[in-house]
């Protein structure tokens, strides 16, 4: 996924990890990626952005939103990793605060 192929929300969520401290981009399965001390937090996805869940409570609150869906590699299902839409303005900050909580716990872990 080349910087003209992101949509405005990408873009703007990429700009916003940029200045996040511990945070590069890291090329992951040909999207461009978010890492922490080595544990990538999140990717931007299709026209949405993947991030990071952990199992129970967390995932199933994210994965009950509409238009979430875990992301697929070669037709395998990772479902720790949830895309989010970007479609609203709402969607992109449910979207951003999910992507801090996994880059926290990138830190934490």
């Amino acid at each position: 996924m080349s910087p003209q192929d992101l949509t405005e929300a990408q873009r703007a969520i990429a700009a916003t990890v940029a200045e996040w401290p511990e945070a590069r981009s890291k090329g992951v399965f040909g999207h461009e990626g978010f890492v922490r001390n080595g544990k990538m937090f999140g990717f931007l996805a299709g026209e949405g952005l993947a991030v990071k869940v952990r199992a129970g409570t967390e995932a199933d609150g994210i994965y009950a939103r509409e238009g979430v869906h875990a992301f697929s590699y070669n037709a395998m299902e990772m479902r720790a990793w949830a895309v989010l839409p970007l479609r609203d303005d709402a969607e992109a900050e449910f979207a951003l605060t999910a992507l801090q909580a996994a880059y926290d716990t990138a830190h934490a872990t």
